[in-house]
């Protein structure tokens, strides 16, 4: 990946403009009215124009509730051509009374993207953390990625952005081993408002009993068409991996059947199988989790099912007895400071990767 020396100067040049930019915008006091303040430097990339669209909403909302300095690289390694374009803007989040945050565009192509990582160096904002929201499977990427592990803080990734989901798992298995950057995985925080309602709802020995001992558990996932993701059930995946790694079940074996994914686990009383099923719900976001329905012994049975975006309806019922349904909230959703607080400052679940084993030993089929 060295430059040449002429390369070398090229990119001191640049950097030396865009910081010339960064300091004639924040002396536009007429233009750019507000507080100026950042928490953090926050670069983005993505290889795919598709979800150019998605990671530019993404950076909104976390403009909204932290102000940082953002970096967003759209790379494009496969092109025939070179192509390497730099913009330089200062953007305000949608309330007026909101902070103004820098924003560094760059875009690449062909053996230009090769020139970005020595132009990032001095954009830093010194002394604050640097964090990666990459778009592309990290395990893969060896052009940017790399070289910046040594600076940054953590690496938010999206397993949206692989097509072999058990290759995936097995590969973040062996970086969480042997990397020292902390990693967050967006699915796994887009769930956080799942587990917490089934912690809620199995709050006891008693329920917890109920659920350890179930013998079939439906997950329904939005499958509704988008044009920006494209594996619709990796919540849904994530989700009964979480809950088998919790109750210590023994997984069985896996097949497909119709528009169906079965997973078969041995329980320490029972056998269970978990059935992943699409379904469609235009109020609510693409690949989350609409209904899950337990199924157990003694006529047991527990329906959650999606009512809106933040309320999930519950009625549990055995053979004796009928509760009455109640309305329990969605704690975290993707647009909530809770959420931006999982990926960017908590630290990693300790339930996170035996859930990633339960997952690595399934060959996924898409969708």
């Amino acid at each position: 990946m060295a430059l040449n020396l002429r390369e070398r100067v090229m990119a001191q040049d640049l950097t030396s403009g865009i910081q010339a930019e960064l300091h004639r915008l924040s002396k536009a006091k007429t233009i750019f009215q507000g507080p100026g303040a950042c928490l953090f430097n926050l670069i983005v990339y993505t290889h795919e124009l598709r979800r150019t669209a998605y990671f530019n909403d993404m950076v909104k909302k976390v403009r909204a509730q932290f102000p940082c300095r953002v970096i967003f690289i759209q790379g494009n390694s496969f092109a025939k051509q070179n192509h390497f374009r730099v913009e330089v803007k200062k953007e305000r989040d949608q309330e007026q009374s909101g902070f103004i945050c820098d924003q560094i565009s760059i875009e690449a192509a062909g053996q230009d993207l090769n020139r970005v990582y020595f132009l990032l160096l001095p954009l830093f904002v010194p002394d604050l953390p640097i964090y990666l929201l990459w778009g592309q499977d990290p395990t893969t990427e060896d052009t940017i990625l790399p070289h910046l592990e040594q600076f940054a803080t953590r690496l938010i990734l999206d397993a949206e952005t692989t097509d072999d989901l058990q290759q995936f798992t097995r590969d973040m298995l062996n970086r969480i081993s042997s990397c020292s950057i902390q990693t967050v995985d967006m699915n796994w925080a887009r769930i956080a408002g799942w587990r917490e309602v089934l912690a809620q709802i199995f709050d006891s020995p008693e329920r917890v009993e109920q659920l350890a001992t179930a013998t079939h558990i439906k997950i329904v996932y939005n499958d509704r068409r988008s044009e920006l993701l494209f594996h619709h059930s990796v919540q849904a995946i994530y989700l009964q991996g979480w809950l088998a790694s919790r109750l210590g079940w023994t997984f069985q074996r896996a097949e497909k059947e119709n528009d169906s994914q079965l997973l078969y686990y041995s329980t320490p009383q029972t056998h269970c199988r978990i059935q992943l099923i699409s379904g469609i719900d235009e109020h609510i976001a693409c690949e989350e989790i609409l209904a899950i329905e337990v199924t157990g012994d003694k006529g047991y049975q527990c329906d959650l099912q999606r009512k809106s975006v933040d309320q999930v309806k519950v009625q549990a019922s055995n053979q004796i007895q009928c509760e009455l349904p109640c309305v329990l909230l969605m704690p975290t959703l993707r647009s909530t400071r809770s959420f931006m607080q999982e990926i960017f400052y908590q630290k990693m679940s300790d339930h996170y990767e035996p859930m990633l084993k339960f997952i690595s030993v399934v060959k996924w089929t898409s969708g």
